[in-house]
């Protein structure tokens, strides 16, 4: 019995001293993890510092761009209104150039009246040349200037007064027209060009050229 005893002493004894053992092994094992949770815990706190620091940077910036914008906008509006306000003086100063000319052509200005603006030769051969006369006036307050008279196409050739023509004054327009190469029936158009409203006065001359 005793023997008994003094075996379930030293069984314990023997548990008591393996466990302690066991935890002082363990014991420097949990010492090195806390150790390394500790650095990085640290490491952690030092990268989070790092970060703060560089938002308050970016942050710094970002107001610096915000108000450079700003800025630009606010001479951008100024520039804007500087180009519209010089568009504005231009448009003024052109449309008072035009409204001068305009005068200054009124005061010139004068009227054309034509006796008949529409002449027939009648039936030509082809290669003649036929001549008629258109009979003007000046029924203005100004001297007509005649600045040129064309024909539509280079068969119709005129001659026309190169002096002014006075206020109630008569004068003529010459118009040939050269049937060469030409056959059936001719319509043909001559401009007068002078200081009248409008500029352009216009003329026919018709007729019909058979074979020769």
């Amino acid at each position: 019995m005793k023997s008994l005893f003094f075996l379930l002493i030293i069984s314990f004894c023997t548990i008591s001293l393996s466990a302690q053992k066991n935890k002082n092994k363990n014991q420097p094992d949990l010492g090195l993890k806390v150790d390394s949770l500790t650095q990085r815990l640290s490491e952690s706190n030092r990268s989070n510092e790092k970060l703060l620091l560089e938002n308050e940077t970016l942050s710094t910036e970002y107001e610096k761009m915000q108000k450079e914008v700003s800025l630009l906008n606010a001479q951008l509006s100024e520039l804007r209104k500087k180009i519209y306000d010089q568009e504005s003086e231009l448009n003024s100063i052109k449309e008072e150039i035009k409204a001068k000319e305009a005068a200054k052509k009124a005061e010139t200005q004068t009227s054309i009246q034509f006796e008949a603006s529409e002449i027939s030769f009648g039936e030509i051969k082809e290669g003649a040349a036929v001549t008629k006369i258109y009979k003007l006036k000046n029924i203005g307050k100004k001297r007509l200037m005649i600045e040129k008279v064309e024909g539509s196409c280079g068969c119709t050739v005129a001659e026309w007064p190169r002096y002014p023509v006075e206020p109630g004054e008569n004068a003529e327009i010459k118009v040939t027209f050269n049937s060469l190469g030409k056959r059936g029936l001719q319509d043909k158009t001559i401009t007068v060009t002078a200081n009248t409203e409008p500029a352009q006065t216009f003329l026919k001359i018709k007729g019909t050229v058979v074979a020769e």
